[in-house]
């Protein structure tokens, strides 16, 4: 009975353990996501930013498991700069933003 008892919290554990790893592993591909969307930021405006915004898009809806499928770049009332992502379930002209460098 107490050999039952410990096999299964040690099955929990492990369950947890394998929850806790796959929260690590979105978070760390949101962070590199935000931070590639940040620097395509930078080089649009530098130059053309169709092809940029083309492979940040590509880039972030594979970072985002598809959660995210286009970015783009906007400006606030105080000029500055937002990244902006179109979400999967989304309208097209709905966007969230995410204050990139100033």
């Amino acid at each position: 009975m107490a050999q039952t008892k410990a096999a299964l919290r040690f099955a929990d554990a492990q369950l947890e353990m394998s929850k806790a790893q796959e929260g690590a592993a979105r978070f760390v591909r949101l962070i590199l996501a935000r931070t590639l969307a940040n620097e395509a930021v930078w080089a649009i405006r530098g130059g053309p930013p169709g092809s940029v915004l083309k492979c940040a898009s590509a880039y972030l809806t594979t970072l985002t498991d598809g959660a995210y499928v286009k970015a783009g770049v906007t400006e606030d009332s105080k000029k500055t700069t937002l990244l902006s992502a179109i979400t999967a379930s989304s309208r097209s002209d709905r966007f969230t933003s995410c204050p990139g460098r100033t």
